[in-house]
């Protein structure tokens, strides 16, 4: 399994508050460690489904969520990280995706 934060990523998370990137960083640790550990909340992202396979990772309660394009490359589950941000912008961000 590997794990690729976008530039977007990046950007999204540089916009949020420091407490929120710390958490950010230590639910990562987690994925790395186990991508189904129940810790995360794990869950595909029924919207998308017509676009491929995404998952949204909790990272502070149910107040900021990251998402991530999952694919397979060599046999290998490769997670895309594409967006974090809270709960109403990851709706929006579904929103506009799902089309």
């Amino acid at each position: 399994m590997r794990s690729i934060r976008s530039r977007r990523y990046k950007a999204f998370l540089d916009r949020l508050p420091a407490s929120i990137q710390k958490a950010a960083s230590e639910k990562f640790k987690i994925f790395a460690e186990n991508p189904f550990d129940s810790r995360l909340d794990r869950k595909p992202i029924e919207q998308l489904k017509h676009l491929g396979t995404y998952v949204e990772v909790e990272i502070t309660g149910r107040r900021y969520r990251a998402v991530a394009r999952v694919t397979k490359e060599n046999n290998e589950d490769v997670y895309y990280w594409i967006f974090i941000g809270t709960h109403s912008d990851f709706d929006r961000f579904v929103q506009t995706y799902s089309g």
